[in-house]
């Protein structure tokens, strides 16, 4: 470059007709959802026989989980996946028919103060928590 002399213009990018515009838009859409249908859902490359979903649809039901057993060892116990409406006279009720309820606490939001759908039950000794 020369000192004093000025860098070449840009060129501005040419201008197509609106229509035109929307058109190759368009047509560059359609080629790349051709090419997402050949790979499969979300380009994992494999596409799936309809076959295959029906062998889904037509087996066995899942048989449900036994409770996992733990050792008790606190007179305290967790209680999940309550519903959001379980109160903590609900607890207590429920708790009672295997020894006497301590306390009950249903843990809420501390903003909103909606049940976050656990809680925590004091039985009255360890035996009775291992019974509940």
């Amino acid at each position: 470059m020369i000192l004093g002399s000025k860098p070449p213009a840009r060129r501005a990018a040419p201008t197509t007709h609106p229509t035109l515009a929307a058109a190759s838009a368009a047509e560059k859409a359609n080629s790349g959802s051709r090419e997402r249908a050949d790979r499969g859902p979300r380009g994992r490359g494999r596409s799936r026989d309809r076959s295959e979903s029906e062998d889904r649809s037509e087996r066995e039901p899942r048989s449900s989980r036994k409770p996992e057993l733990v050792e008790v060892t606190s007179p305290k116990l967790y209680v999940g996946n309550l519903s959001f409406d379980a109160t903590e006279s609900d607890l207590s009720e429920l708790f009672n028919g295997t020894g006497s309820v301590q306390s009950a606490e249903v843990v809420s939001h501390r903003d909103t103060q909606r049940s976050k759908g656990f809680a925590f039950v004091t039985m009255g000794s360890t035996d009775e928590a291992q019974r509940a």
